[in-house]
């Protein structure tokens, strides 16, 4: 039982953190002030979430690779910043920064 508990945990890490959930933060998002949208406000930052990968692109064109911390808590890796997320629609940066989800009618 031990060893098939191990191999399930390994096999989490391998394929991705426990903590995602494929494709919840998609899409574009708006940054909260000019200084959090490089003084551009018509650019907006994004999020893709596939195969166990996030990818983090902020107005300014920047991306950087990143993972599920934990439940609600998220790493952007290369700009070394972690975030809170608050209803799939909130998204709190560490240097105080936010990002709000931009819902779109379908």
């Amino acid at each position: 039982m031990r060893k098939f508990a191990l191999l399930a945990f390994l096999s989490l890490l391998a394929t991705g953190s426990a903590y995602a959930q494929e494709g919840r933060l998609n899409g574009e998002w708006v940054a909260s002030s000019e200084r959090c949208n490089c003084g551009n406000m018509y650019r907006k930052p994004s999020i893709y979430e596939g195969g166990g990968q996030i990818t983090f692109t902020n107005p300014c064109g920047d991306s950087s690779p990143g993972f599920w911390v934990g439940p609600g808590t998220i790493r952007a890796e290369v700009w070394g910043l972690n975030a809170t997320i608050q209803n799939r629609s909130l998204i709190t940066w560490n240097n105080g920064c936010r990002w709000t989800r931009e819902w779109r009618p379908y």
